[in-house]
């Protein structure tokens, strides 16, 4: 059969409307996890304990986390901006095959099919 569409664009449309989900729900964990680095950072230095030998690698642990999540999370959010959704894609693709050749072929194609049923229907007459 020949497809305006492909189906399968439509199954795609769907894996990738799925993709940005997933990454907006990354982008919005790793933007609590790096207030949660952020926050526990502040207390460390508030508290002032990052003096102490013990405690110093747990204020470069929690350095890495939020420089990590905070990775993350512009990754995730530039991705959740820039991948379109399913409604983008579909529009898209009407407008890609939404040609003026397009319409005057169907046009013709219209007039065609009325005066067939009309011509039917006075015969009948």
């Amino acid at each position: 059969m020949d497809y305006i569409i492909n189906p399968a664009w439509f199954y795609w449309a769907e894996v990738i409307d799925t993709l940005k989900s997933f990454f907006a729900l990354m982008s919005g964990l790793s933007i609590a996890v790096l207030c949660v680095a952020l926050i526990s950072l502040a207390v460390i230095t508030y508290l002032n304990i990052g003096e102490r030998d013990e405690w110093k690698t747990d204020t470069t642990l929690a350095k890495k986390i939020a420089i990590l999540s905070l990775v993350i999370s512009i990754i995730t959010g530039i991705g959740t901006i820039f991948i379109p959704s399913k409604k983008v894609l579909t529009e898209m693709l009407i407008a890609e095959n939404l040609t003026k050749s397009n319409i005057e072929c169907i046009e013709e194609e219209v007039k065609e099919l009325t005066d067939y049923i009309f011509d039917k229907f006075n015969e009948k007459e």
